[in-house]
């Protein structure tokens, strides 16, 4: 029984942690692309006001890349990166759920195999602890109202940026047009500037005959 109360009280803390980690990656999606839209309209405003120079489209490039690169590290890669202990992901769920009186930070806290292998709690306090936290978090729907406000904020701010830059995409003015095709290939040829003008040999040779 107590076996199976304590996976039962794991499999809580890690749908916890996932729909932590969930929530985090959502939220950091939906500022990553809303940020992008304004860093890649910057920099396609820039290379219009510069008048397509060649410095002033390798600049903004660049410049463009390095802030996504240092936003996808801000909003995705800092905050998901490593593993969050089960302790911690307790302590979030009894931040979250008071009802639940540090029962399953205790459970967690004293139902490693380590601890009771080297005696140092007692077996049957182990137990009762458990199998009292298990049943708690049947009490809290297995703590699936964690986060589930939080999921929902994240989604919606996500469909708000995919909004806006859907937004932006049909109603780009004139120079985001021209500019964002030289953002979006860098490792291309550079595109003519619309303000250059060309004037062709073969013309000018039969005007002149």
């Amino acid at each position: 029984m107590t076996h199976a109360s304590y996976d039962e009280l794991r499999r809580v803390i890690h749908g916890v942690r996932r729909r932590w980690r969930l929530k985090i990656a959502l939220r950091g999606i939906a500022l990553l692309l809303a940020t992008g839209l304004a860093t890649f309209a910057v920099s396609a405003y820039a290379m219009d006001h510069f008048r397509y120079e060649a410095w002033a489209v390798n600049a903004f490039r660049v410049f463009a890349y390095v802030t996504l690169l240092a936003l996808a590290g801000r909003f995705l890669v800092l905050p998901l990166w490593g593993r969050v202990s089960e302790d911690r992901v307790a302590l979030y769920v009894e931040e979250h759920e008071p009802s639940l009186q540090a029962a399953v930070l205790s459970a967690v806290a004293v139902g490693g195999k380590e601890g009771a292998a080297r005696g140092e709690v007692s077996r049957a306090l182990v137990e009762r602890l458990i199998e009292d936290a298990a049943f708690k978090c049947q009490t809290i729907d297995y703590g699936r109202q964690v986060e589930r406000q939080g999921l929902r904020r994240a989604s919606g701010l996500l469909a708000a940026a995919a909004a806006l830059g859907m937004a932006v995409t049909i109603l780009s003015p004139a120079f985001m047009r021209h500019a964002v095709p030289l953002l979006l290939a860098p490792w291309s040829v550079r595109a003519a500037s619309p303000y250059a003008i060309e004037v062709s040999r073969a013309s000018s040779r039969r005007r002149w005959s």
